[in-house]
């Protein structure tokens, strides 16, 4: 799931992750080749497996104003 967030952005169910992980493992074996197309179905939403996902995520106050510059560093 992280891998293919950091790479592509896509935020994928654990199902689909496994199909990532087994199609990084046919391309080492040569079973996959560069030129082949291949098609993954992300079957589910990421944001029900909270689990899966380890975040830090900052707290806001509301009683204090957002230094928006710091979020971004997070």
């Amino acid at each position: 799931m992280k891998l293919a967030n950091s790479k592509e952005g896509i935020a994928v169910c654990p199902e689909t992750a496994v199909c990532l992980g087994v199609l990084d493992q046919l391309i080492g074996q040569g079973k996959i080749k560069p030129k082949d197309r291949v098609l993954l179905f992300n079957t589910g939403a990421a944001q029900k497996y909270l689990e899966s996902v380890k975040a830090e995520v900052p707290r806001l106050s509301l009683s204090q104003s957002v230094d928006w510059g710091a979020l971004l560093s997070v």
